[in-house]
């Protein structure tokens, strides 16, 4: 994955510019909702799997 360090004013980011996996969707607002809800559903998972190693 490349990224690129940037800056507007005064706010520092990077953007990722290539490497990065397709997101399913025809567009940007379909992408966006997939990535949120896929986030959504790591993040859930992920707190399940802690609370079943304690």
């Amino acid at each position: 994955m490349s990224e690129l360090g940037v800056h507007a004013e005064g706010e520092i980011g990077r953007v990722i510019i290539d490497g990065a996996l397709d997101i399913l969707g025809k567009t940007m607002m379909e992408k966006m909702v997939q990535a949120q809800a896929d986030l959504e559903l790591k993040v859930s998972i992920n707190l399940l799997q802690q609370r079943a190693w304690r």
